[in-house]
């Protein structure tokens, strides 16, 4: 899974306006009606992270698999939110080191 982090109202609300317009549905306002869907999609309500990789997993059991391969070493087979890598690539989390206010000011 990818390191997507959702953006916050603000965020949204101040690239609206970096480009010009006051809503998302302004970017599509050139689409002839005739051809916009009108109406919600019947798509399922939608899954968590954890439920997705049980599905997927259950998809890749049907794979052949080569029980002669170590690769991982053994480490293998347990479930990491894919938030980790986001929160274990910040600096704070990885270092005890704390910048005076000197370096943080330049």
């Amino acid at each position: 899974m990818s390191n997507y982090i959702p953006i916050t109202n603000t965020h949204k609300q101040e690239m609206l306006r970096k480009i010009g317009i006051n809503s998302v549905e302004e970017l599509f306002c050139d689409i002839p009606g005739q051809i916009k869907l009108n109406k919600l999609l019947d798509i399922p309500a939608g899954l968590s992270e954890q439920r997705v990789l049980e599905k997927m997993s259950c998809l890749a059991d049907k794979n052949k698999v080569y029980r002669s391969i170590f690769r991982g070493a053994g480490a293998y087979r347990h479930y990491i939110p894919a938030v980790v890598d986001s929160v274990a690539g910040k600096e704070e989390f990885v270092t005890a080191y704390t910048p005076y206010q000197p370096e943080i000011s330049q």
